[in-house]
């Protein structure tokens, strides 16, 4: 009760100008076939985790230029798939934070980390600019040679302002604190 799957090739064999036989190979290709369905349900998996994922992700060759972007990651930087293909990733990358990124970049594609996680400034299409927190990954061959890196990019501008607002609000209070002759306290029932 399995399926199998065949190609057949008739191959005639002449005498002079008449067929005196008919040669028939019979090609098995159940293993073949069951590979191309395993083939597409791991394809099928890996496109719903790209598309559902609630971060940015890209692939990058072993250069830093983009060859696949989720749609998290379009919606990030207000590109679609297809202006974003053939891009480096340092021209999405804030003028302050592209050396750090080269250098992370040379890191990984050395072998010297596997892994970087790192905060910097994106720029998007319109030219505004959003904080991410960004982990770039080498993925290698067999020979251990790098041969793509991932970056899964999360954006934290909502923390970091946030972050400002706590530590403006704290500058304002030690200001405070440090220029009134008044005691002041605070009181927890």
């Amino acid at each position: 009760n399995r399926e199998v799957y065949t190609y057949t090739k008739k191959i005639p064999v002449f005498d002079g100008n008449n067929i005196s036989q008919i040669v028939t190979v019979l090609y098995d290709l159940t293993k073949t076939k069951q590979f191309e369905k395993t083939l597409d349900i791991a394809e099928s998996r890996l496109e719903s985790l790209l598309d559902n994922a609630n971060v940015g992700i890209s692939l990058m060759d072993n250069e830093g230029k983009i060859e696949l972007v989720n749609s998290r990651y379009e919606e990030m930087f207000g590109f679609e798939e297809d202006q974003m293909t053939g891009l480096h990733i340092i021209d999405l990358t804030h003028e302050d934070d592209k050396a750090i990124t080269i250098d992370n970049i040379e890191e990984i594609i050395s072998g010297k980390e596997k892994n970087i996680l790192q905060e910097k400034r994106y720029k998007r299409i319109d030219g505004s600019l959003f904080w991410g927190q960004v982990a770039i990954s080498a993925i290698t061959n067999k020979a251990d040679k790098v041969i793509n890196i991932i970056s899964v990019v999360i954006d934290i501008s909502d923390k970091k302002a946030a972050l400002d607002e706590i530590k403006l609000s704290e500058e304002r209070y030690r200001l405070i604190a440090d220029n009134t002759s008044d005691i002041i306290y605070t009181y927890d029932e």
